[in-house]
């Protein structure tokens, strides 16, 4: 079964068998993936494989139910052949009555198979007595009402009044409800009920037709008749033949007879036999199962029982009768086709005061059949021909629902959709016109009819609501209208249940269950590039250092040697050296110094699989790209403090700038509550106390929080500020956005910053900046820098919008931020990816025309960098730079004409920024100098090398 199956709403019908026929009744149906199969029969006009409905039309080992309505031939004849023969691997229901009748109806077929007519009895026996008792095993049992669930396929049965242990079934798929009503009867006759109407409405109702339009005569004129017909037969001194099958219409036919008997004392020396080898058998099921007769039966079989007839006698065979003078027989089967009840036809049909009264629906292809349309002859069994003299009368008592009844009984029902089976086919389009004129002009009820022939498709559209029913301890609280619940949704077949965690083992059959995942990677670097690495992907890194004793080391040395000669790994006895706990704890990577191993743990869920996944790729980068220790940015730990004076530097300015120099702008340190005199120097918190016309704030530079201030456009105004702040320099959770250059990186970041400071627009910005000036220092440049950043963004603190503001207006950018997790460009800076050392951009603006050209340049100088190998990620870089695994040299790939105008720029104030870059690194060492002039000279030859590679 295929998900498209299960969420398919097309219910699709399709007749095996009886579709505009009687006879071999089987219906195939599916919808929401779930197939089910209704009764299993044979055609009684018919032989061998040409009997069984078309079952090769489906796959019998995908269907999931299959319910037998009843015992007659022509519903359950094949189930043997499909229960033991096909790769048929369902569960088969049917009732007790009828499984308990089933067996003995079976068997007897099985036994005359042999006198059919065409080909010897091997050929034409589709199962044997073995696989019949084999089925047996495979058929369970439901009562009336009784509701039973397969497979998210729920059904229950109703009386059908048929035959004993006759039933409609009544199924519900993802609330689509279907009722097949098999064969049914809605007129109680001396034993039976009338068929029960649902009370409930189906959707579908597969209804039999077999009568189509007929009206049936009423239950006393046809018993009088029929008793009336007998006894003239039998008064003439002719012998009365009255097929019928051994369980059904013969225990009402025996009924009338014996209570007919007794009335006329002058028929009694004419004998009555009931002649089937069922016969005793039957009428000790039909005592057992009393229960499903109706409230006549009931009352009567408390006095006396009425299936011990006094005027019946039981015939055991044709060698047991005394064929002299009149006499009534009731044989079996009820078509003529072999049996006892074929014998005595064929012997008696020449003498015309013999009669043959047909009680039954006949269907198409038997000699019951055939004799209706009074034949001058008709061949025997044995190939001869045999004239036909016998008188021939049709009285009906089948137990099927004639027009009237089936049209009240869908009239009670109401249902959308009628599928028309068990018909042959001129009474089922009548059937079908008069139940369409009956509700043509009916505007409250429209009903749609089918009629398919065998293996006709009938496709039926359903859409149905998917609710899901909140149950356990999330429904001990009523949600108001709108609000959001949340918990695990349980499919169970077609029903929804939204459960808490901890419910799940009371109310389904699911129980919880946690993954722990380990992984165990080779790691041979030092933990602080480790945790470099790690701390790209979160700033929540919490790093705990192992203390060991000296005893503890001693004892480790002593297991690592003794597991050592073993043979095995000792990493799981020793302890870590480090400890890190990552994305709120939910990752703990413990490093193993000694054995150059990082084990990675997490409670496996969607989630902590995509941090460990990164968390993976973080180490494996650590590994495959060593750095010098020295080259490392300072951890943020380390830094805290002087982080948190400089966020007070800077909103101390902040607010003297926006406050105006007449305003009150303090620094204050209180001592927080509860705090002991011993402990005062590390619990004392800052607080700056603001005074500006008359109003006063507080406002904490750690928590960014104000405080005491009662002027509403005050506090707006300082929440404000706080709020920047705290999306810029206390983003630490995240990235800190820092302009901190490191001397000792490289040649390319030298250029980076020339490229900064000439350019004008953002000179305009740092006034105070003398780039000619020794006292320039590399810490000086950076908080005036810094400060000229959070000037220009009115308020942010070197935040996003200025930084997207002059990447977008300056003709070449080049600015270099570094956080304190590594150096990053500003655009990647604000993705926060997973980044090395440094990346610088040089844009094109992207509103013109992209036309590149490679310029070589001179790499990095430092052996650090070899490894590096980047380009620029994101979508609205137009240039990218990269280095060569060799570092013998890298490409920049830009847009000519910018090159031309900054090496003119460049050009224009090449001797104030030599004098600029000479004072700046005259404090250097030698190497550093060494660089510089390199570039310098790099400089003064870009005139000559515009537009070419060098």
């Amino acid at each position: 079964m295929t998900s498209s199956d299960e969420s398919s709403d097309i219910l699709t019908f399709m007749p095996l068998g009886s579709g505009q026929e009687v006879g071999r009744s089987c219906h195939y149906m599916q919808f929401k993936g779930k197939r089910i199969m209704f009764d299993c029969g044979i055609h009684p006009g018919m032989h061998g494989v040409d009997a069984l409905p078309f079952v090769d039309f489906i796959d019998v080992e995908e269907l999931d139910l299959l319910l037998i309505t009843h015992f007659h031939l022509d519903h359950c004849g094949a189930l043997p052949w499909l229960l033991e023969k096909t790769a048929f691997r369902g569960r088969c229901f049917m009732t007790h009555a009828t499984k308990a009748i089933y067996r003995m109806m079976i068997g007897d077929f099985v036994k005359v198979t042999k006198y059919g007519g065409g080909g010897t009895g091997e050929t034409r026996m589709l199962y044997t007595e073995e696989d019949l008792e084999r089925s047996m095993d495979k058929i369970e049992m439901i009562d009336f009402h009784e509701q039973k669930e397969v497979n998210g396929i729920k059904f229950w049965c109703y009386v059908a009044g048929h035959v004993l242990g006759a039933c409609m079934f009544m199924l519900e798929i993802a609330g689509v409800r279907v009722l097949y009503t098999g064969d049914f009867s809605r007129l109680e006759d001396r034993h039976l009920c009338s068929a029960e109407v649902p009370n409930v409405s189906p959707d579908v109702l597969i209804s039999e037709s077999t009568y189509g339009t007929q009206i049936h005569e009423s239950r006393d004129e046809r018993e009088r008749r029929f008793t009336s017909t007998v006894h003239e037969i039998v008064a003439r001194g002719g012998r009365c033949l009255i097929p019928a099958f051994a369980l059904g219409r013969a225990q009402e036919l025996l009924l009338i007879l014996d209570e007919y008997w007794e009335q006329h004392p002058e028929l009694h020396d004419i004998p009555v036999y009931y002649a089937s080898s069922l016969a005793k058998k039957c009428m000790a099921v039909y005592q057992t199962f009393v229960s499903g007769m109706n409230q006549r039966i009931q009352r009567q079989i408390s006095i006396n029982n009425p299936f011990v007839f006094k005027h019946v006698s039981n015939l055991k065979g044709i060698d047991h009768f005394d064929d002299v003078g009149p006499c009534v027989v009731l044989a079996s089967p009820g078509f003529l086709q072999n049996g006892l009840s074929r014998e005595l036809f064929e012997s008696w049909c020449t003498d015309s005061k013999n009669g043959c009264i047909i009680a039954g629906y006949c269907v198409e292809g038997t000699l019951a059949k055939h004799i209706l349309s009074e034949p001058e002859e008709i061949v025997a069994l044995n190939g001869q021909r045999l004239p036909m003299r016998l008188q021939v009368a049709y009285i009906s008592f089948s137990a099927h629902t004639d027009y009237i009844q089936t049209s009240e009984f869908i009239r009670a029902l109401r249902p959308p959709n009628l599928i028309l089976v068990h018909g042959e086919m001129n009474e089922m389009n009548r059937l079908k016109a008069a139940i369409q004129r009956q509700y043509e002009d009916d505007t409250d009820f429209q009903i749609e009819v089918y009629n398919p022939r065998n293996t006709e498709s009938v496709n039926l559209f359903f859409r149905g609501q998917k609710t899901a029913k909140v149950v356990g301890s999330l429904a001990m609280n009523i949600p108001n209208d709108g609000s959001i619940m949340s918990g695990i949704l349980v499919r169970r077949n077609f029903n929804y249940h939204l459960l808490h965690p901890n419910d799940l083992n009371a109310y389904t059959e699911l129980s919880n269950s946690r993954l722990s995942q380990r992984e165990s990677v080779f790691y041979d670097g030092s933990f602080s590039v480790l945790i470099y690495n790690l701390r790209q992907l979160s700033s929540d890194t919490i790093v705990e250092e192992i203390i060991k004793k000296e005893n503890d080391d001693e004892s480790c040395e002593k297991k690592s040697l003794k597991q050592e000669k073993k043979g095995g790994s000792n990493s799981q006895q020793q302890q870590p050296s480090h400890l890190v706990k990552m994305f709120k704890g939910e990752i703990l990577i413990s490093f193993y110094s000694p054995q150059h191993l990082v084990i990675i743990e997490w409670m496996s869920n969607p989630v902590n699989d995509m941090f460990a996944d990164a968390v993976l790729s973080a180490v494996l980068h650590a590994q495959t790209n060593p750095i010098l220790e020295k080259h490392l940015p300072k951890c943020e730990e380390q830094d805290q403090q002087a982080q948190q004076k400089n966020v007070e530097k800077v909103l101390l300015g902040a607010l003297h700038e926006l406050c105006g120099p007449k305003s009150k702008v303090e620094l204050t340190t209180i001592l927080s509550e509860g705090t002991s005199n011993e402990t005062q120097q590390n619990n004392l918190n800052s607080i700056i106390e603001l005074q500006v016309d008359g109003k006063s704030a507080q406002i904490d530079p750690k928590t960014l929080q104000i405080a005491n201030c009662s002027d509403q456009l005050l506090h707006h105004l300082l929440t404000s500020i706080t709020q920047k702040m705290a999306h810029t320099v206390l983003i630490s959770q995240f990235f800190t956005i820092l302009i901190q250059f490191d001397r000792e990186l490289n040649l390319l970041l030298y250029r980076t910053l020339l490229m900064v400071l000439q350019n004008e627009y953002l000179n305009q910005y740092v006034p105070h900046l003398d780039r000619h000036s020794s006292s320039c220092t590399w810490d000086q440049f950076c908080e005036r820098l810094y400060q000229a950043l959070w000037r220009k963004g009115g308020g942010y603190y070197a935040s996003s919008d200025v930084l997207h503001e002059l990447y977008a207006s300056s003709k070449i950018c080049g600015i270099v931020v570094a956080s304190q997790q590594g150096f990053a460009s500003f655009e990647d800076l604000l993705h926060s990816p997973v980044l090395d050392h440094v990346v610088t951009i040089e844009k094109v603006p992207p509103t013109e025309t992209h036309n590149f050209t490679t310029y070589r340049y001179l790499p990095a100088l430092n052996n650090n960098f070899q490894n590096v190998r980047r380009h620029t990620r994101q979508k609205k870089s137009d240039i990218c730079i990269t280095n060569s695994l060799d570092e013998q040299e890298g490409t920049i790939n830009c847009k000519t004409e910018d090159l031309e105008e900054f090496f003119k720029e460049e050009n224009s104030s090449s001797n104030s920024s030599q004098n600029g870059i000479d004072k700046l690194f005259q404090n250097e060492d030698s190497e550093l100098k060494k660089d510089a002039k390199e570039f310098n000279k790099m400089r003064k030859n870009s005139e000559k090398l515009k537009g070419k590679n060098y």
